[in-house]
């Protein structure tokens, strides 16, 4: 060739391309055996340790359980409304208010 690659080299690439462009990758063959049980752990994120914590237990579950399908969900500490409380408890009866509307093409009427 006028590139200086043998003919065959190029063949081979040129077929790996269109292999892998015209195969159907989705179809993926029978899997025989018991399914993988679905277990999902809940714990506190801690920042950036909890990734890491995350990636050790898939590695950890990966080797030692292959038949465990691990989720991993991460909870808050503690939520908002715990952090900030209002110093005052508003009462129901000082958030009561009831508002008359005059209309002209209606008769009055009054929101609650």
């Amino acid at each position: 060739m006028a590139n200086g690659y043998p003919g065959n080299f190029i063949e081979s690439c040129i077929n790996r391309f269109l292999s892998s462009k015209f195969t159907n990758t989705s179809e993926q063959p029978p899997v025989y055996g018991p399914d993988k049980k679905r277990v999902t752990l809940c714990l506190p994120y801690r920042g950036c340790a909890s990734e890491k914590v995350s990636r050790q237990l898939h590695r950890l579950i990966g080797k030692v359980a292959p038949w465990i399908s691990l989720n991993i969900i991460f909870r808050p500490i503690c939520k908002l409304s715990q952090l900030s409380k209002p110093k005052t408890p508003l009462s129901l009866l000082a958030n009561s208010n009831v508002y008359k509307i005059a209309c002209t093409h209606t008769q009055p009427f009054t929101l609650a």
